[in-house]
């Protein structure tokens, strides 16, 4: 008797570890769609942003577009505040999209843009509204603005 329920359990023990590991067909990847691809580079973009990381930011914008031009002037904006008024800036970039519109490789984003600047204790806040256009370039969305 004691053999037979040993066989059972060893048995069912059995099922149950090739049930977890067959358990399921394995499942293709995901593929993003155009529109979360949009958001995603606008998150990325506002993320470099915040973190000072100048040519990364340019990274998600189209060479020479407004937005590219426009992180040089930023990136001299702290460094002028880092080198005569603050001892420290902190930026805060953050976009809460609520639409996007897609024709063929060109895009606009619409939501809320939060643009806050910190020197020491000082706060300028820039936020509002924005209409950000993109282009599909080698695959990828990039800022063009």
């Amino acid at each position: 008797m004691r053999k037979n329920i040993i066989y059972i359990t060893a048995f069912l023990f059995f099922i149950l570890l090739l049930s977890s590991c067959t358990g399921g067909l394995p499942t293709k990847p995901e593929i993003p769609t155009d529109k979360e691809l949009v958001i995603e580079a606008i998150e990325n973009f506002c993320s470099a942003l915040s973190a000072k990381e100048w040519d990364l930011a340019r990274s998600y914008c189209v060479y020479q577009a407004h937005t590219y031009n426009s992180i040089f002037k930023l990136e001299m904006d702290v460094n002028d505040l880092l080198s005569s008024e603050c001892s420290s800036v902190t930026l805060n970039y953050w976009a809460d999209i609520s639409r996007v519109d897609i024709l063929g490789d060109n895009a606009v984003a619409y939501g809320y843009l939060t643009d806050i600047m910190i020197c020491d204790d000082e706060k300028k806040d820039d936020s509002g509204d924005v209409a950000i256009s993109l282009k599909k370039m080698g695959g990828r969305w990039k800022i063009y603005q």
